[in-house]
Order: C-alpha cells, then structure tokens, then sequence
C-alpha cells in the first residue's frame, strides 16, 4: 500500500512539474525567444566556468606550466594565474622535496655475498621556469625514473665492490649513485639533495664468520 502511494505522489509530482513549465513557456515565450541569444551565450557560458579551471590558485611551492594549442607558453604561478578555456590547458608541478623510499634491494658483491640494501632519496625540481618546463616535457615520471635508476645505479655499484668495501665505504657509494643520477637527470630540471643507504643486511652466516 505505502508503495502504490509513493507511485502516485511521484506520478503527481511529475505531472505538476511538466505542467509548471508548460505555463512558463507559454507566459515567458515573447522573452523567451527576443533573449534567446543571450540565453544560448549565458548557457555556454555557466557550461564552461562548470567545466573548465580558468583561474588556477597556486600556493609559493606550486608552478603551472601552460600549453597553449599544445605547445609551451608560460609558466604561471604562484598566485593566481588565468587559464583561457579550451585554448589552453596546463600541468601542475610540486617544487617541494620528494621524498623516494626505495625498496630493499638483494645485491651480490664482487665476492658473491647476496646483500639487502635499503635507501633513501631526496630531490626536488628547481625553481628557475626552464626546470620546472623540463620536468614535465622531458621526463613521463621524474620521481619514477629517478627511483628505478637508482635502484639500477645500486646493483652496478655494490655488485662491482668486495664486501668489505661496501661496508667500510657507505658515502663513497651514496655519492657516487647521486653522481649518476645527476648526470642522467640534468635535462629533466630537478636537483638530488641527498642519497641516504640507510642500512645493509648481511647474512648471519657471513656476519658470524667475519665476528670470528
């Protein structure tokens, strides 16, 4: 019963309103059709604000690198910055440090002791708008890229010294990788602050012999 009633409210509901607009446009017809362009303007219009950002709001650490027809024009930001609908579109980019924990990493040293290497990186975009361009033109990913090189750099490195080289030699290795990856990265406008390997596993076999 309380279902046939609930029909019948939103069947009379309905009915009102198709018979509301009715009356409107048979009252309001003469406005209707002598404004009809400015109506069809103030529609398109409210469909583009709703649809598009045409004022970006961006905070000190953000930039926004403007394509106009696909093509580089400007940097904007920080503050307000304006976006013509359509015509141009943009990407937004974070020039605070990125902090990228790299997974642990099973390497085998020159002398065939299977370690786990566990680090740490730091980086960022610089702030000159030719960096903060190239970050999103040169390079899909930075922060990606520059995680699974350094996951590669890792296993070149370690896997070309003994193990007690490894161990006696933690920031010999953290600059060298970060030397790497600078040189790879000099096109894509970031800077690595740091890399940190934060601690290497040796098996206990190996760590036992070596106590004795």
């Amino acid at each position: 019963m309380a279902a046939q009633n609930f029909k019948y409210l939103v069947f009379f509901t309905l009915l009102a309103v198709l018979i509301g607009s009715i009356y409107f446009v048979i009252v309001f017809q003469d406005f209707i059709i002598t404004n009809l362009i400015w109506i069809g303007l103030l529609a398109v219009f409210t469909f583009i604000v709703y649809k598009y950002d045409f004022i970006l709001q961006l905070v000190d650490y953000e930039r926004a690198v403007i394509y106009r027809f696909g093509k580089v024009h400007h940097v904007g930001g920080p503050g307000w910055t304006w976006i013509w609908p359509i015509v141009e579109k943009y990407a937004l980019v974070d020039l605070r440090i990125k902090t990228l924990d790299v997974p642990k990493q099973h390497v085998v040293t020159k002398d065939g002791v299977e370690v786990t290497i566990d680090a740490i990186v730091y980086l960022k975009v610089k702030k000159d708008n030719q960096s903060v361009v190239n970050s999103v033109i040169e390079v899909e990913d930075y922060v990606k890229a520059s995680q699974l090189f350094v996951i590669s750099s890792l296993r070149d490195v370690i896997g070309s010294m003994m193990l007690s080289d490894v161990i006696a030699n933690i920031e010999v290795i953290n600059a060298q990788i970060k030397e790497n990856l600078a040189g790879i990265s000099k096109n894509w406008g970031i800077i690595c602050d740091s890399i940190e390997i934060r601690d290497v596993e040796i098996p206990d076999v190996v760590l036992n012999a070596m106590h004795e």
